[in-house]
């Protein structure tokens, strides 16, 4: 497990909100959450789950393409594992 708002944050610093909208749009992935999740509205437990799948990927491009990109195990910091407590 990741922690998914750390990771935006770390990776995409230019955007002002961390919202799970505002990140689907910044990375273009709005369209695509909608069509996987057809006929759900935003912020509900399937959409959620879709757009929180899809954002990792366009997260870890995006912070590859950065020139100041760090390291893998840079990376791995900013999201440590979460613990769960039982």
């Amino acid at each position: 497990m990741f922690d998914t708002l750390r990771l935006a944050q770390a990776a995409s610093p230019e955007v002002l909100r961390h919202s799970m909208n505002a990140l689907l749009r910044w990375h273009k992935l709005a369209e695509q959450t909608e069509q996987l999740a057809a006929g759900v509205q935003p912020q509900r437990a399937l959409w959620d789950a879709v757009g929180v799948g899809l954002l990792p990927p366009a997260l870890i491009t995006t912070w590859s393409e950065r020139r100041d990109a760090p390291s893998t195990s840079e990376l791995a910091n900013v999201s440590p594992p979460l613990t769960i407590c039982s």
